[in-house]
């Protein structure tokens, strides 16, 4: 996997500049790494649909984090106003998640567990 290209779909979906990406760089290795360890043993790391879905986790992860340290839902200064969207983090939990179904056979599923009853 090239890290190059996670971070820039990671500049791309959360919208930061290289100088403000830069600050997250641990953030999307971190992301990259945790979907790398779920690759099934035949899957290829290069495959650009593993490398948009590390993106888009880190970037669910930076809208997360963001959400969490920000108090203040808008603000203005002169002709400049920011407000905060409210539900980023979920729109980007499920851009998150459209990623992986695009790309679901890369990966084992940690998370099905079949299970049976006996009787008696």
């Amino acid at each position: 996997m090239a890290y190059e290209n996670v971070m820039n779909r990671f500049m791309l979906f959360s919208g930061l500049n290289a100088s403000e990406a830069a600050q997250w760089e641990q953030l999307v290795r971190d992301a990259a790494e945790q979907l790398k360890g779920r690759l099934r043993s035949e899957s290829d790391e290069d495959d650009i649909r593993f490398e948009t879905a590390a993106s888009a986790l880190a970037c669910c992860k930076y809208k997360m984090a963001q959400a969490i340290s920000s108090k203040v839902e808008s603000f203005s200064a002169g002709d400049v106003s920011v407000k905060l969207t409210e539900g980023a983090a979920d729109n980007a939990w499920e851009f998150y998640r459209r990623c992986l179904e695009d790309c679901g056979e890369l990966f084992s599923d940690n998370e099905f567990v079949f299970m049976t009853t006996r009787e008696g």
